[in-house]
């Protein structure tokens, strides 16, 4: 019975209209400062896609952090599962559009199932819209990134931006992702690093070596950011 409960509080809409309510709350109570305007501002006057990356964790406030972008579309990858519906709900209430990919159990399926949010990114990115992704999530392990967003930016040419945010006023599930759930009435910041450039022609270990560079701004970025906060910079799994 309980379980179900939670099931329809998950995909029902009052939640989802709260959860937008509550956001916009932390949003406009909190005192924001903005590390690499430059690059946005960059982003923003060229009008090109670009991909970013962000690690599950800070999942709440990519909605704000992208409104300082309005109007470029942007899209972000959701799971089609049922419990990412709230998700893809409160997204769409900040002007965000969601790419579903498709369910996939183990081995071949979810191979599958990812080739298929591959193609659909990269048509998004090719129609101008901008993607948004978290490298680590839905399952881990956490603050690791594959080489999917690399493979990605090689084939659509865009250029990989790690983006991150935070609030100081927060708590800390403890989830696989020790996934952050902000407060309002206090200070925040959001980041965007330095971006990588990935050439149509790297080979395997050209990449490889590109995965572990961004990778590493990533977390050099998220521990930055923290640690500015007043908080321990969580460490990778």
């Amino acid at each position: 019975m309980l379980q179900h409960c939670i099931k329809y509080l998950v995909n029902s809409r009052l939640l989802s209209g709260l959860a937008t309510l509550y956001l916009r709350l932390v949003y406009r109570t909190t005192q924001w400062s903005h590390w690499g305007s430059e690059a946005s501002a960059k982003v923003r006057a060229e009008g090109k896609p670009v991909i970013v990356c962000f690690w599950h964790q800070r999942l709440l406030l990519m909605s704000y952090m992208w409104a300082e972008m309005h109007p470029m579309p942007f899209a972000m990858l959701s799971s089609p599962h049922r419990d990412a519906r709230l998700a893809q709900r409160v997204i769409a209430s900040f002007g965000l559009g969601a790419i579903i990919g498709t369910r996939g159990k183990a081995g071949r399926k979810r191979s599958s199932g990812a080739a298929v949010a591959f193609l659909r990114m990269l048509q998004a990115l090719r129609s101008g819209a901008t993607v948004g992704f978290t490298p680590d999530g839905p399952h881990g392990p956490r603050q690791r990134c594959p080489l999917g967003p690399l493979l990605l930016a090689q084939k659509s040419s865009a250029p990989l931006y790690p983006v991150a945010a935070g609030t100081r006023n927060r708590f800390v599930l403890n989830t696989w992702d020790k996934f952050q759930v902000c407060l309002p009435f206090g200070k925040g910041i959001t980041a965007w690093g330095e971006p990588l450039l990935v050439p149509a022609d790297a080979d395997a270990t050209t990449l490889e070596h590109l995965r572990e560079v961004f990778e590493a701004r990533m977390n050099a970025l998220a521990a930055s950011l923290d640690t500015a906060l007043g908080h321990a910079p969580t460490e990778p799994a």
